[in-house]
């Protein structure tokens, strides 16, 4: 158990698919996505959070309801997937930007948006485009709990450097870090081609990154529901025998 400089005592446990328990207090509340949840004590209340704006998280394809945690209680929450769930300090007039689908849960005094980082017609031309969760502590400290697919690792860029990843390997990066596409476009054959996209980031500032990329797990899952449907169409389509 640890208690760091907000009135939240956790613990984070397992080692495959690890759990983050929030042992939550009347001085101090936090908010998560409503899949996150594994289990509560019946003391606990949980509530719509302040921070829903349902239409256009549902427009982005995110998850649609924020739930927030009050009162005296335990919660238990996990990202379903291998990994890490680490903690991220903010002292007041700290900004941390977080790819979407990474964020585990955080305390309810931080002020909290998301953004698209790339426009429709960028998508059309090979790039690729993705929503990005800001927190923000204002008068006091806040913290936020991430998840790592993989293992974590962080590098600090100087002013002006730059290193490219790939788009689904990175975690979180400070709002002095500027980001934006590299394309590369390959030949693979007679008048074949490929593009591959990274993102490039500029210092200074942090930037966490996963050794399981976010994108092609999610490739994986895409192409195993198709696998599924196209059993299950098999099956019905199959010609009953004579």
């Amino acid at each position: 158990m640890e208690r760091p400089f907000i009135e939240i005592t956790h613990s984070i446990e397992g080692n495959l698919i690890p759990r983050l328990t929030l042992e939550i207090t009347p001085k101090q509340s936090v908010f998560f996505e409503h899949h996150v949840m594994s289990w509560k004590t019946s003391s606990l209340n949980i509530a719509t959070s302040k921070f829903n704006r349902r239409f256009k998280r549902a427009f982005g394809s995110m998850p649609i309801i924020l739930l927030e945690a009050s009162g005296t209680g335990a919660i238990s929450l996990s990202r379903h997937g291998t990994g890490h769930i680490f903690p991220m300090h903010l002292a007041p007039g700290e900004t941390l930007d977080v790819r979407e689908h990474q964020y585990v849960a955080a305390t309810s005094n931080l002020d909290y948006t998301f953004q698209s980082i790339d426009e429709i017609p960028n998508v059309m031309f090979g790039g690729t485009a993705f929503f990005i969760d800001q927190f923000k502590a204002t008068d006091s400290n806040g913290m936020i709990w991430l998840h790592s697919y993989g293992d974590l690792f962080e590098i600090t860029l100087g002013k002006d450097e730059q290193i490219d990843i790939d788009s689904g390997s990175w975690i979180y990066k400070d709002t002095t870090v500027g980001i934006e596409d590299q394309k590369n476009c390959f030949f693979t054959g007679l008048l074949g081609t490929r593009n591959v996209v990274y993102k490039r980031f500029t210092g200074p500032g942090r930037v966490g990154l996963q050794t399981a990329s976010l994108t092609r797990l999610l490739d994986s899952s895409v192409i195993a529901k198709r696998g599924l449907i196209g059993f299950l169409f098999g099956l019905l389509a199959r010609p009953k025998a004579k």
